[in-house]
């Protein structure tokens, strides 16, 4: 933690091999973290299962956090630098991959939570154009309030402040030296003390992350936002899965302690449920933040009895809204088909699972967490319940390797001998394909009810990004 000196890839395959004719289709796995931690190392993304199917797989490591995504909103500290290392990687798997028996014309990209938001931010920049032929974004969305600062100077000033700057906070070279001179730990260990309890709340704790760039010299990662750019369609047209676990907010119990200090702060600032990025004006928000309130709670406050649907509400508004948003705004402008899916099968090597029941016996955690896809298609990994894989665990991670890495062949999830065909999702037909006991296309949007009472609220507060 703290090392700057962390631009390592790994590349995992069965067997070498030049001949044009045995080149292999290259996935090119973006570990998680928002943004602010993780690794692609193999005691957590252990290659086992997917090279299997007759793939390269490859991992990587990027700045991460302050390191990695501090702006100040100009040439010299222009952020993302974190998303240039990944760009770095994917043009060294260009120029390298088939000396691993890789093809470098099939390299499709794949990330949960913060890897997915990269991967479809490299649909976005001008950077990554060409250098992949197809995306995999699981759980994880660039319209998620964790993926994107809209005001990155802000965060630096704080940061700076916190650590005992003392200049003028105009000075941008002034900011820049002191910000060099400061030790790479120091800056880790300092980033989420700056933020607020409804930052801390709402970003999972994550501090510094993707931003949009001023054009000028040198290469820029995106200079519009991600609205913006999804809006005008000017994104890499390539055939995409996305998707999610149907209830992603139980991350939050991991993060946020569940306990009466932390029932006191939810439940004495109503301020707290109303999203970052909603522009609710002053005379409206004790309105909104009850509106939220009894959509999810009823008459009931945040307790023991009410974890439930304080973890639905966190995972719409860390989540699925996010999630929801970017895929309409794609699917108004793609060529390309879209296969979107839900993750509903609950497996018996659920990390989220295993943590929570360790912390809070009582609880039972409902649906699959977020993450919990990770031990369906890595082995090995340090994070997972140890123990023997259940017959109907094996079945359904044999049949999702199966699906991605078909996809990872040919563009299409769909293989010889599947029960249920994936259909794509379409602006005019929105379906998505249900992972559970059995996979089925399911009509309609993920969280339908919920995302409606969502957008009736966007539609009158704008959000800010």
């Amino acid at each position: 933690m703290g090392e700057e000196d962390c631009l390592y890839l790994n590349v995992f395959t069965k067997q070498l091999s030049t001949q044009s004719a045995d080149l292999k289709p290259v996935l090119f796995y973006i570990h998680a973290g928002g943004f602010t931690g993780g690794s692609g190392d193999r005691e957590v993304y252990g290659p086992d299962y997917l090279i299997e199917e007759d793939v390269v797989l490859v991992t990587i490591n990027y700045r991460l956090g302050a390191l990695g995504f501090l702006s100040l909103e100009n040439s010299k500290l222009p952020g993302n630098a974190g998303l240039k290392d990944q760009v770095l990687a994917l043009e060294w798997v260009q120029r390298n991959i088939v000396c691993f028996g890789g093809d470098p014309s099939k390299v499709t990209l794949m990330g949960i939570s913060a890897g997915a938001a990269s991967v479809e931010y490299h649909l976005l920049s001008p950077l990554s154009k060409g250098l992949f032929h197809a995306a995999i974004l699981q759980s994880g969305s660039v319209m998620n309030p964790w993926a994107y600062e809209h005001s990155p100077k802000t965060f630096a000033l704080r940061l700076a402040n916190h650590l005992g700057y003392d200049g003028e906070e105009e000075d941008e070279d002034s900011l820049l030296d002191f910000f060099l001179k400061i030790p790479a730990m120091t800056l880790v260990r300092s980033q989420k003390e700056i933020l607020t309890e409804k930052e801390r709340l709402h970003t999972s704790g994550m501090t510094f992350r993707p931003v949009v760039e001023k054009e000028g010299p040198g290469r820029q990662f995106i200079t519009k936002t991600p609205r913006e750019i999804l809006n005008s369609g000017e994104f890499t047209q390539v055939p995409i899965i996305t998707g999610c676990t149907n209830n992603e907010g139980n991350l939050q119990l991991e993060i946020i302690p569940v306990c009466q200090e932390e029932f006191d702060r939810f439940n004495g600032n109503p301020d707290f449920l109303i999203p970052l990025n909603m522009q609710v004006p002053d005379e409206d928000r004790d309105l909104v933040a009850e509106k939220i309130r009894n959509y999810f709670f009823g008459d009931k406050k945040y307790c023991w009895d009410t974890v439930n649907q304080y973890v639905e509400y966190f995972g719409d508004i860390v989540f699925y809204i996010g999630l929801d948003v970017s895929l309409q705004l794609m699917l108004d402008k793609i060529r390309a088909p879209v296969y979107k899916y839900l993750l509903s099968h609950e497996h018996a090597r659920s990390y989220m699972k295993d943590v929570t029941a360790k912390k809070y016996p009582s609880y039972v955690v409902q649906g699959v967490p977020h993450g919990d896809d990770l031990a369906l298609f890595f082995s090995q990994s340090s994070d997972f319940p140890s123990g023997p894989i259940i017959p109907e665990d094996e079945k359904c991670m044999k049949a999702l390797i199966k699906l991605w890495t078909t996809f990872a062949k040919t563009g299409n999830p769909n293989y010889d001998g599947i029960e249920t065909k994936w259909e794509p999702t379409t602006s005019t037909k929105l379906q998505y394909y249900d992972l559970g006991k059995k996979f089925k296309m399911v009509p309609g949007r993920i969280h339908e009810r919920r995302i409606e009472f969502w957008a009736e609220l966007f539609n009158k507060y704008k959000s800010s990004y």
